[in-house]
C-alpha cells in the first residue's frame, strides 16, 4: 500500500538523552493540567443529551430505573440488572412486568431543536416473545407525552409508528425478529424536513462480522409530528418474554455524511459529500481515527484515496534500535495452532509467554516447555527475518510462573542454552517480570528481579532490560500510582521499562471518562487522554531507576480483543486501535506495541476486522503490506461551530475492496 511517509530511525537507548526536552515539555503540560484539570483530546465536543451504558460507571446502580439520572415514574419502572454473575459484568435495563402491571417511565432533557437528532441503543428480546407489543419508545415534543413525534415498538419483531394517522412501517416484521440475540438500532431524525429514518441489524455472533452490526435502513421519510425533542417515555407490558435495552443514546448533530451511504463497499478515491447547518464554521474528517481531510464551513465535499495509509511512521524506535516493535499475544494459545505465519506478515514482534501461550495448567511442564522451545527456534533462528522478542515470564513473587506451580524461572531461561539447537538470546529485547504485578510492593519486584538476573548471569545469558507490566483499573491515568510503583518519597524500582495496558475499562470499573463509550468519537478521545495522562504522571510522580542509567522505556499493550464479549460491539473496539498507534508513535519513550491478543477467545482471530487497522499499523511501520486498508473502515465527521466549540460527529463504516 502506497504510505505517506516513511520510517524515520532514531538513536540508540544511549543516545536517547535529546527526548529529555520533549519529556521536559510534557512534564510541564501534565504538571499545568494536573493543577487546572487535564483537558482532554476534542474537550469542546458537545455532548449527547442522552447516554445510558445503565453501567455503575455511568452512575446507576442494580435497582428501579426510576429516580436514576433524571428517569421519573408514571406507572412501574423497568429495573437496572446485571447480564451476568461476575461482578464486574455488564449492565443493562429489563422490560419485564409481572401481575398485569404496565411500564410507564419517562426522560426529561431540555429542548433539542437542532436540525438533526440520533438515537441509538441496542436491543435484545428474549425467548418466548410472540406478540408485537412487549416495549415502546416514544419520542414527545413541546413537553407534552400527548404530543408524541413518533413511536418505536419492540416484541417479536419492531415496528415504527408515526404520521398523524398512526401509519405503521415494519422494521422487523412480526415473528422474524431473532429472539435471544442483540441487535443495534439508529433512529435520525430531520427536525427540519420532520421526517424519520430507520437503521436496525442483529449483531453477527460469528464469522468475520462477529460483534459487528451491519446497519440496514429498513424505513426513510417517515413522518414525524413537527416540534424539538423534549424526551422520551418507555413502556412495556405484561406479556410472554421480555425486553433488554443497552447503551441507549441521544445526540445532535450539525453536518451529516450524506455519501456514501453506510455499509456501502467502495475503493479508489472515495467521493464524500456532507449537509451542514449554517451553524458549522470547520470541519475534520477522519478515517480510522486519523485526520485526512479538513475544511470550513463551506465545505460540502471531500475526495478520500483508500488507497493511500494515511498513517504516519514512528518517529522513533524500538529496543536496540530497530524500528518500533508490533505484535500480538497469543499467536498460539494454550498449546493450540501456531498462527505466527499467518500474522509475521504485518507484524515485526514476537511475544512470548511463559505457561499459558503454550501449554494448559494440566499439562507436565516438559510438554509444554518444549513447545515454546520449538516456536522461539523457529522464529529466532529465521534466517530471512530479524524478529524481536519480548519473553514475559509471567512470575509470582515466589518466582514461579503463574498457574504454573511446579515451574519458576530457571526451566524456561534455560531454554536459551540447553541443546545443539536452542533459541536465540539475541533476539530477546526485553523481559517482562511479572504480567499480574501491579499490586506488588516495589521490594518484592526488586528482589525477585535481582534473583533472575543473577541466575542469568550464572548460566550466561548476557543481561536484558527488565519490565514491569502495569494492568488497567484507573491507575495512571488519573495521577495514581499503583502499588508496585514507588512515588518519589520512596526507595526506587530497578526497572529498565514499564508496560502499560492502554485499555479503556471495563464500565463497572472506573469513572466515566475510562471506560468504553457507545460513542466511538468518545473512545477515541479516551484512549488518546488515558496514554496522555499515564506517560506523564510516570514522568512526573513514579521513582522508577534503570539499573544501567539511562531513560525510562514503555511498551503499550492494547485491547484487540472483545474482553469475552463483554465488550459487545466490535466496531467499538477495532476503532481505537489506531488512535492509540497514533499516541505510542509520537512518544520518545514507547519502544513497542502490543495487541492483546490474537488466538486467544474473542481476539483478533475471532474478529478478524481488527486486522485491518493492525495491517494498517504494520505498513506504517515495516511497510509492503499488500493488502493493508483492505476490509472494513471507519470514516468520521467533526463538524464544529466558530472557535472549534460544539463539536459534532457522524460516524460510518464502509468495505474497502481495494
Amino acid at each position: 500500500m502506497k504510505n505517506i511517509t516513511t520510517l524515520t530511525q532514531g538513536a540508540s537507548r544511549h543516545q536517547r538523552k535529546v527526548s529529555t526536552y520533549s519529556v521536559l515539555l510534557r512534564t510541564i503540560a501534565f504538571v499545568t493540567a494536573f493543577i487546572a484539570g487535564h483537558t482532554t483530546a476534542w474537550a469542546n465536543d458537545a455532548k449527547p443529551w442522552l447516554k445510558n451504558t445503565f453501567d455503575r460507571g455511568d452512575g446507576f446502580s442494580l435497582s428501579s430505573l426510576c429516580g436514576q439520572k433524571n428517569w421519573k415514574k408514571y406507572w412501574a419502572c423497568p429495573q437496572v440488572v446485571s447480564l451476568g454473575a461476575d461482578e464486574n459484568a455488564d449492565y443493562a435495563l429489563l422490560i419485564d412486568p409481572h401481575n398485569g402491571q404496565t411500564i410507564d417511565t419517562y426522560y426529561e432533557t431540555t429542548p433539542q431543536s437542532t436540525r438533526w437528532q440520533v438515537i441509538e441503543f441496542d436491543v435484545k428480546v428474549g425467548a418466548g416473545a410472540v406478540d408485537p407489543s412487549l416495549a415502546k419508545f416514544q419520542i414527545n415534543t413541546n413537553g407534552n407525552p400527548s404530543e408524541r413525534k413518533f413511536q418505536f415498538y419492540i416484541g417479536n419483531g419492531m415496528r415504527a409508528n408515526y404520521g398523524p394517522s398512526g401509519q405503521i412501517a415494519d422494521i422487523v416484521p412480526a415473528g422474524e425478529m431473532i429472539l435471544d440475540r442483540w441487535y443495534r438500532v439508529r433512529l435520525e431524525m430531520d427536525l427540519s424536513t420532520e421526517r424519520l429514518d430507520v437503521w436496525a441489524a442483529p449483531y453477527a455472533e460469528s464469522g468475520d462480522d462477529r460483534g459487528i452490526a451491519r446497519l440496514v435502513r429498513r424505513a426513510t421519510g417517515l413522518a414525524m409530528r413537527p416540534g424539538g425533542i423534549t424526551g422520551l417515555d418507555l413502556w412495556g407490558w405484561d406479556r410472554p418474554g421480555d425486553v433488554v435495552i443497552d447503551n441507549l443514546v441521544g445526540y445532535a448533530q450539525i453536518a451529516r455524511i450524506t455519501n456514501p451511504l453506510r455499509e456501502v463497499e467502495t475503493g479508489g478515491v472515495v467521493d464524500v459529500d456532507i449537509a451542514r447547518t449554517s451553524l458549522v464554521d470547520s470541519f475534520q474528517l477522519f478515517v480510522d481515527g486519523t485526520v485526512v481531510a479538513s475544511g470550513t464551513g463551506n465545505t460540502t465535499h471531500f475526495e478520500w484515496d483508500s488507497t493511500v495509509n494515511p498513517l504516519h511512521a514512528p518517529i522513533h524506535p524500538g529496543f536496540g534500535g530497530r524500528p518500533l516493535g508490533f505484535g500480538y499475544f497469543f499467536t498460539r494459545y494454550q498449546g493450540g495452532d501456531n498462527h505466527w505465519s499467518t500474522v509475521n506478515r504485518y507484524t515485526n514482534l514476537y511475544h512470548a509467554w511463559a505457561g499459558q501461550q503454550y501449554g494448559t495448567t494440566d499439562e507436565r511442564a516438559a510438554v509444554w516447555l518444549e513447545r515454546m522451545r520449538d516456536d522461539l527456534v523457529n522464529i529466532s533462528r529465521n534466517q530471512n527475518e530479524d524478529v524481536p522478542i519480548v519473553l514475559n515470564l509471567n512470575l509470582q513473587p515466589n518466582g514461579w510462573i503463574k498457574g504454573y506451580s511446579e515451574v519458576d524461572y530457571r526451566p524456561v531461561l534455560s531454554l536459551f542454552v540447553e541443546g545443539s539447537n536452542h533459541p536465540d538470546w539475541s533476539k530477546v529485547v526485553a523481559v517482562e517480570l511479572c504480567n499480574d504485578c501491579t499490586k506488588w510492593n516495589p521490594a518484592e519486584y526488586n528482589i525477585l528481579a535481582d534473583r533472575v538476573h543473577n541466575h542469568m548471569t550464572a548460566v550466561g545469558l548476557p543481561w536484558k532490560p527488565f519490565g514491569v507490566v502495569i494492568e488497567n483499573n484507573g491507575y495512571l491515568e488519573n495521577g495514581k500510582l499503583p502499588p508496585v510503583l514507588p512515588n518519589r518519597s520512596s526507595a526506587p524500582l530497578q526497572a529498565d521499562f514499564v508496560t502499560y495496558e492502554a485499555y479503556l475499562s471495563s464500565p463497572d470499573k472506573v469513572r466515566e471518562e475510562y471506560y468504553f463509550s457507545p460513542l466511538s468519537h468518545e473512545n477515541m478521545a479516551r484512549i488518546r487522554d488515558n496514554m496522555r495522562n499515564a506517560f506523564d504522571t510516570l514522568t512526573l510522580l513514579a521513582n522508577i531507576a534503570p539499573p544501567l542509567g539511562g531513560d525510562l522505556d514503555v511498551i503499550i499493550d492494547m485491547p484487540a480483543y472483545t474482553q469475552s464479549g463483554a465488550w459487545r460491539n466490535a466496531d467499538l473496539v477495532r476503532d481505537i486501535q489506531v488512535p492509540a498507534y497514533e499516541e505510542a508513535r509520537r512518544d520518545p519513550r514507547v519502544r513497542a506495541i502490543q495487541m492483546f491478543a490474537y488466538a486467544r477467545p474473542s481476539g483478533t482471530k475471532d474478529h478478524p476486522r481488527f486486522r485491518v487497522p493492525h495491517k494498517l499499523i504494520g505498513d506504517a511501520i515495516k511497510g509492503g503490506v499488500l493488502d493493508a486498508g483492505r476490509g472494513r473502515r471507519t470514516l468520521a465527521l467533526r463538524a464544529c461551530k466558530a472557535g472549534e466549540t460544539d463539536c459534532t460527529w457522524d460516524t460510518i463504516y464502509l468495505g474497502i475492496q481495494n
